[in-house]
């Protein structure tokens, strides 16, 4: 899957989700999740 979309000009980023939900600056409320 990683080659496909580098393939098309992307750039895959594997990390981890826990990680990731506690970025600075992402506003954290379950309205923006329920979209």
């Amino acid at each position: 899957m990683f080659s496909l979309l580098e393939a098309h000009g992307l750039e895959p980023w594997l990390v981890n989700a826990r990680d990731v939900k506690h970025l600075p600056g992402r506003p954290k409320t379950d309205v923006l999740d329920a979209v």
